[in-house]
């Protein structure tokens, strides 16, 4: 099933990363932005390879 469509579900793709940096503004908001994440080699490459649209949630501690 292609990324977006309707019925299409989410998968994890990391977790329990540190978020370094957010953008200020939410003038972005609907067309992308960048979120700077500090991970391991793992997560990073699973990150790389996840390809389409990433949505990100940021819990705060």
């Amino acid at each position: 099933m292609p990324v977006g469509a309707p019925g299409a579900r989410a998968r994890l793709v990391a977790a329990g990363v540190t978020v370094l940096a957010v953008p200020r503004s939410r003038e972005t908001a609907g067309q992308g932005a960048l979120v700077v994440v500090a991970t391991d080699r793992a997560q990073a490459a699973a990150l790389a390879g996840a390809g389409g649209v990433l949505s990100v949630t940021i819990e705060p501690d």
